[in-house]
């Protein structure tokens, strides 16, 4: 699998404040939407497109069109930050939901929560910031 940086003045700035002490609830989750666009653009880069013909309100014309069904599955809780993002830029994704957690005596980590939709077909954006607790 490959690994893609974003590497933005834009996404600098959100976590940059993001991280800072004093920013507050609402403010935090202003600034993960935002966040959440952006990781969300760069993430569905690559999506499939086709060209089709639209009716304008001057002529018809060609235009662009993304080709693939979206799925967005927040990996509970830290993950709900991010779903807006993607059902804001996509509003015809659907969403499915998956929980993990790390067994404390293993480390490893492990699911007590799925419900997916149907996949086929689908690109799937899984959602997690990868939060840590300090815990």
């Amino acid at each position: 699998m490959s690994i893609t940086v974003l590497d933005h003045p834009l996404a600098h700035d959100l976590l940059a404040r993001l991280r800072e002490r004093d920013t507050g609830s609402a403010e935090f989750r202003t600034l993960t939407r935002r966040l959440g666009w952006l990781l969300v653009i760069e993430a569905t880069r690559d999506l499939l497109t086709e060209e089709v013909t639209i009716e304008t309100p001057m002529e018809e014309t060609k235009a662009t069109k993304i080709a693939e069904l979206l799925v967005a599955i927040p990996v509970l809780r830290a993950g709900l930050g991010l779903l807006d993002a993607a059902t804001d830029l996509y509003p015809d994704t659907i969403v499915g939901y998956l929980g993990m957690e790390r067994d404390e005596e293993t480390l490893e980590p492990r699911d007590y929560y799925a419900k997916l939709p149907h996949m086929e077909g689908r690109r799937a954006l899984v959602l997690d910031p990868m939060l840590a607790t300090g815990g």
